[in-house]
């Protein structure tokens, strides 16, 4: 038999985005009885993977990169003797 659920659904992408959450895990349990009527169980553990940062978020961070790596090279002694 074949069960689809969906474990990863749009309120719990907002909960993972709201609370900048970017990975986690669902555990799934069954419970029932085998086909001679014995008690069975199953747990499963399944990663997620929540990809949080959109592409502005990304193109701002980029940018603050971008800043930090020019600042450096204009100053390198600010932060790091050592760095080059």
């Amino acid at each position: 038999r074949t069960l689809k659920l969906e474990i990863f659904d749009q309120s719990t992408q907002d909960y993972y985005i709201n609370h900048n959450i970017p990975f986690g895990q669902a555990i799934i349990t069954f419970n029932g009885l085998d086909g001679a009527g014995h008690p069975i169980a199953l747990k499963k553990a399944i990663s997620i993977n929540a990809d949080m940062i959109d592409d502005s978020l990304q193109d701002e961070i980029d940018q603050q990169i971008q800043e930090i790596i020019q600042n450096q090279g204009q100053n390198p002694g600010s932060s790091c003797s050592s760095c080059s």
